[in-house]
């Protein structure tokens, strides 16, 4: 019975000893009020060991003492680690200080190749950028697409001048040409609209080839390419006045102006001025016929467009062209060979509108 009664004072003393080798806290932080929050998981270690623990759900935490160090160090992915002396105490209350650091302003550059595959869609489509169209020096529409062999570019005939897109061998009519999604060059339009479309107002051209969506509409058998123009809203910030012109030994002359105006922070508009000459009558093969036809062109475009600040979006606008050619023999005068002469004069009004 004696001894009973002392292994029991001796269990009562281990327990009390052992309760005496524990240090308790809570780990807290600062909230952007002030407010001291519970941080959960933050690492509690003994300086120098491997003895350590976390904080539970309520940022809490027991730990027992060592004698190999008196250093508790508290830390957390993201605030300051903090090293706290352990004397006498047995329960510590440790806020951490938030690491966050201020960094100057970061600039990502980047580069994108002048034409490129877009394979997040369904279709097959190469989309030509800007970069790929200053390629050349002078453009249209119909010239764009000299330096990317995505689609096939020839000429019908030298007394016209008309150009021919082909797509997977077969001709243009079997491919629909559209602005941002609008029809745009069609009917009779296929054989001289794609020089009413200037390189200078191209964004972007995206060809698709193969049968398309059935929301492309009908006429695109074979393929689409579809022209994203320059916008009166820019994201790119570019500067809001544009000036190209150019000439070459062909007596041919090009003159562009592109111009945006912001009236407000909804509504943005832009205006797009082409003119083209070429009164060079040229006879490489010396036939007495001109290998292309001279012309005159002008071309306006007016767009305008609304941003609404609860997602809607309105675009709308108008394109006047006005263009002459002229082709058939050198010398209309001349008497030694049977005069041919070939003119041609086109006008072309395009209203257009879209809202979404």
């Amino acid at each position: 019975m004696k001894s009973k009664i002392i292994l029991l004072i001796l269990l009562i003393l281990s327990i009390k000893v052992y309760s005496q080798e524990l240090i308790t806290g809570s780990v807290k932080e600062k909230d952007d009020k002030g407010n001291l929050k519970p941080l959960i998981g933050a690492n509690i270690i003994w300086q120098g060991t491997a003895r350590g623990t976390t904080t539970d759900n309520n940022g809490s935490f027991e730990l027992p003492i060592t004698k190999e160090s008196n250093t508790l160090i508290v830390s957390f992915i993201g605030y300051k680690t903090e090293k706290i002396v352990v004397a006498d105490q047995r329960n510590i209350e440790v806020i951490l200080e938030s690491e966050s650091k201020e960094l100057s302003d970061v600039e990502v550059v980047g580069q994108q190749n002048a034409s490129f595959q877009d394979y997040k869609g369904i279709e097959n489509t190469t989309i030509m950028t800007k970069k790929e169209l200053q390629k050349a020096a002078c453009c249209t529409l119909a010239e764009s697409f000299e330096t990317n062999p995505s689609i096939d570019v020839s000429f019908t005939d030298a007394i016209t001048g008309v150009r021919q897109i082909e797509m997977l061998g077969l001709a243009g009519i079997y491919s629909q040409i559209s602005m941002e999604a609008l029809p745009y060059i069609r009917g009779l339009m296929s054989n001289v609209g794609l020089f009413f479309v200037p390189g200078t107002w191209i964004n972007s051209i995206n060809v698709s080839k193969g049968i398309g969506s059935v929301s492309n509409g009908f006429e695109s058998i074979t393929g689409q390419i579809d022209i994203d123009m320059q916008k009166p809203f820019n994201d790119a910030e570019e500067k809001p006045g544009f000036v190209n012109v150019y000439g070459d030994n062909d007596q041919r002359f090009e003159g562009n102006l592109n111009y945006r105006f912001k009236v407000n922070d909804h509504l943005s508009s832009m205006t797009l001025l082409h003119a083209s000459s070429r009164q060079h009558r040229k006879d490489m093969n010396s036939d007495s016929f001109m290998d292309m036809p001279t012309f005159n062109t002008f071309n306006v475009m007016q767009r305008w467009q609304y941003l609404s600040f609860e997602g809607w979006e309105s675009q709308f606008g108008f394109q006047i062209v006005n263009d002459k050619k002229e082709g058939g023999t050198t010398n209309l005068e001349s008497g030694v060979s049977p005069v041919y002469k070939f003119g041609s004069t086109n006008k072309f009004l395009n209203l257009y509108g879209k809202t979404g």
